[in-house]
């Protein structure tokens, strides 16, 4: 196996700045909620960034891939992949999270339901998604294949897809694990097929979306450079996922590729760029790239009570006036909350998984794996949120 390109800093800044990006587009398309959808070409014009949550979750599949399946190839590649050090990195990147996530989201459920009620609305909740089956269900990463997403937290969906991709890829690599003896490697790679093959019949799409997480990976051992002026890259990136919600209804999922391939041509074209002068304002792009995990997790229940508690109403959406002060008002106070809330989350959280990963690595006795260890803080460290890995 060819030996994956190393992460350089002008990458890096890419990465940081793409990630930002799209936990933003995300939180945006939600906070708009209060809106409704926009209506007539000005409103479609106006409101186009808010439309490109969904594209922005794709966008981090290739990021996920990129780092994640990178690492996996890296492994391997140098003789050094163990399944241990890298489920621990995993957990410890999604746990760290997602457990106090979980507690602050269903308190504030639980708020809005005892103030307001219930409403299928926000985040098409139902009595099933508040049950302990489905809180166990997503602990474990089965929401969407077993039970539906916690909640009114819906974007949870794309964490499952995240996670049986950790699972799937390294197992469908076993058999250039030289290391292993040839029945192990076997029998790795086929419970990988097993395990693809189960999820395709409970949900198709997780498998479907599998493709731009691997196309991610694929770029780290890529040597062309379809396009190689960046801001050509960007322009054609940014067109496909303004364009995606038009070509869908043209070319059907096929438009995901689109848009997943466009953002990758971005990444290869990064490849060609020197770490000669540093990026403005690098060190505030890192920092919104940093906490972008918690801003995924936890903004839309926030944004949900935010805009039924207050009023009375169990019902987010007010159908205020697009173009009005109160849309523009809302939106902005939504969106800003989220931020500052996502910020204060990730210091108590997100920013100590170097640390509980090293807490877990010495249990685990891997401590003395030398340049491995290395490797996963350089290939690891860089964080995505999403899914939207969300890593």
């Amino acid at each position: 196996m060819a030996a994956p390109r190393k992460l350089t800093v002008y990458t890096s800044n890419v990465l940081d700045l793409a990630r930002a990006s799209a936990a933003g587009l995300v939180v945006l398309m939600h906070a708009r909620v209060a809106i409704g959808d926009a209506e007539g070409v000005l409103g479609n014009i106006v409101y186009a960034a808010a439309n490109c949550g969904t594209q922005a979750v794709f966008w981090f599949f290739v990021i996920s891939g990129y780092l994640v399946g990178g690492s996996v190839i890296s492994g391997i590649a140098e003789n050094r992949f163990s399944f241990g050090p890298y489920f621990i990195a995993r957990f410890s990147r999604l746990y760290i999270v997602l457990l106090p996530a979980f507690l602050l989201f269903c308190t504030l459920d639980g708020w809005r339901h005892a103030a307001v009620g219930m409403s299928v609305d926000a985040g098409l909740e139902t009595v099933a998604s508040l049950s302990l089956p489905t809180l166990l269900g997503n602990l474990v990463f089965v929401q969407t294949l077993l039970v539906p997403p916690l909640g009114s937290n819906h974007p949870l969906w794309s964490l499952a897809n995240e996670f049986w991709y950790y699972v799937a890829f390294p197992l469908l690599l076993a058999p250039l694990m030289a290391d292993k003896a040839r029945g192990t490697r076997a029998a790795l790679f086929v419970l990988g097929l097993l395990i693809l093959g189960v999820i395709a019949r409970l949900n198709i799409s997780i498998v479907w979306l599998f493709v731009p997480w691997c196309m991610g990976a694929a770029l780290r051992i890529c040597p062309y450079r379809p396009i190689k002026s960046m801001m050509v890259a960007w322009l054609l990136a940014i067109t496909f996922m303004l364009a995606f919600p038009y070509l869908h209804t043209v070319i059907g999922p096929l438009a995901t590729l689109l848009v997943a391939g466009s953002f990758s041509a971005v990444l290869l074209a990064s490849h060609g760029e020197a770490d000669l002068a540093p990026w403005r304002h690098a060190r505030m792009i890192k920092t919104f790239g940093e906490f972008s995990f918690s801003l995924y997790i936890i903004h839309l229940p926030l944004i949900y009570f935010l805009l039924t508690v207050p009023v009375g109403s169990p019902n987010p959406s007010k159908h205020l006036p697009q173009f009005s002060l109160a849309a523009a008002g809302s939106m902005a106070l939504l969106v800003g909350a989220s931020y500052c809330a996502a910020f204060l989350f990730a210091q108590l959280t997100e920013r100590h998984t170097s640390w509980l990963r090293e807490r877990f690595m010495a249990l685990g006795r891997f401590r003395s794996s030398g340049a491995a260890a290395v490797a996963w803080r350089d290939d690891l460290g860089q964080g995505t949120a999403i899914s939207v890995d969300p890593r």
